[in-house]
């Protein structure tokens, strides 16, 4: 993603943890869709 000067990461539907390592090398750049009825389902671990 870096060789290709990627500005924004856009998830959706991505359902997997985002590693420290991605959000270190995007902060603040990283959009995740939740595919879910918020708040009856909120995910995993919450």
């Amino acid at each position: 993603l870096r060789e290709a000067r990627v500005d924004l990461v856009c998830l959706a539907g991505f359902m997997r943890l985002i590693t420290s390592t991605m959000l270190d090398a995007f902060p603040m750049r990283i959009m995740n869709i939740h595919p879910s009825l918020l708040p009856a389902f909120p995910g995993l671990n919450v």
